[in-house]
C-alpha cells in the first residue's frame, strides 16, 4: 500500500511518524510492518506501538517522493497504520554551526565595544 506518493516539493529529505500494526476494529496489535521510501530505505518494525516514533532523513542530495508501508503476513488481519506523520527538510546543523558562531562573537565584540566607549564618555 503506497502510504504518500509525491511527498512534497524538492526540499524534502526528512520524514517520520508512529508506525505500528493494528486489526480490523483499529486496536492495536502484536506484529511487523513494513515501511519502503522512494530511495530504497526499507525498515522492519516489529511490536511497535503508536507511540514508537521512527524518522527517516535522506542523503545528501537525495528528496523522498514516496512511502509506502505494507503488512509482513498480508495474509493476517493486519493493518499498518501510522500516526503522526511529519514530513519536512533536515538542516545540516554541523554545517550552519561555525557560521552561527562566527555571527555570535561578531555581536558579542560589538556589543562589548559599545559598553567600553559608553563607560568612557
Amino acid at each position: 500500500m503506497v502510504l504518500v506518493k509525491a511527498v512534497g516539493g524538492s526540499s524534502e529529505n526528512a520524514v517520520g511518524g508512529a508506525f505500528f500494526p493494528t486489526n480490523t476494529p483499529g486496536a492495536v496489535i502484536p506484529g511487523s510492518i513494513t515501511v519502503t521510501l522512494s530511495d530504497g530505505t526499507t525498515q522492519t518494525l516489529t511490536n511497535t506501538n503508536s507511540s514508537s516514533f521512527i524518522g527517516f532523513i535522506a542523503d545528501p542530495g537525495s528528496v523522498f517522493t514516496s512511502l509506502s508501508i505494507a503488512s509482513v503476513n498480508p495474509e493476517l488481519e493486519v493493518y499498518p497504520t501510522v500516526n503522526d506523520l511529519l514530513i519536512g527538510t533536515a538542516i545540516p546543523t554541523p554545517a550552519l554551526l561555525p557560521g552561527l558562531i562566527s555571527m555570535g562573537m561578531a555581536v558579542w565584540r560589538k556589543r562589548k565595544a559599545e559598553l567600553a566607549s559608553d563607560r568612557e564618555a
